[in-house]
């Protein structure tokens, strides 16, 4: 083995910190936050139709609700931002 690379092995340089990028935009925070839980209404929903096509009529079932509560939270979520974007606006529009 090289010397240096036994050197590095026992005192390795010291590595940069990663920078981590701010995110600042409000809409990139809401569809992070969203995308996850969309997709687990997508795979829940698919794993509702395999287990009631086994037979798991009950895991189908509580799979189904579970699936059903989290689109609901998703839409209501969705129908504030735009409550309190129109609010907003008028906000903003009735002070010019």
């Amino acid at each position: 083995m090289p010397l240096e690379a036994l050197a590095e092995i026992l005192d390795p340089a010291p590595t940069p910190q990663p920078v981590t990028p701010t995110i600042t935009s409000s809409s990139s925070r809401r569809r992070s936050a969203i995308g996850p839980r969309l997709g687990f209404v997508r795979a829940a929903t698919f794993w509702e139709q395999v287990m009631g096509a086994l037979g798991e009529q009950e895991l189908a079932g509580e799979l189904g609700e579970v699936a059903a509560m989290m689109l609901q939270e998703l839409r209501y979520e969705e129908a504030k931002a735009r409550a309190e974007q129109a609010r907003n606006e008028l906000h903003s529009n009735s002070g010019q």
